[in-house]
């Protein structure tokens, strides 16, 4: 147990095609996709790394 922090460094549009921003980097990255409202095509994706 414990807490981990992370700083956002990319908040982006992206196609709801495109898996690229879960590949594997090897760094701590924590990704949240999430919809965008009223446009069905994209999805909002907010990336942070670890402190």
């Amino acid at each position: 147990m414990g807490t981990r922090s992370y700083t956002v460094h990319s908040v982006r549009k992206v196609s709801v095609n495109d898996v690229s921003v879960l590949n594997d980097t090897g760094e701590n990255i924590v990704t949240l996709i999430t919809c965008v409202r009223n446009q069905p095509d994209y999805l909002w994706c907010v990336q942070a790394r670890a402190k």
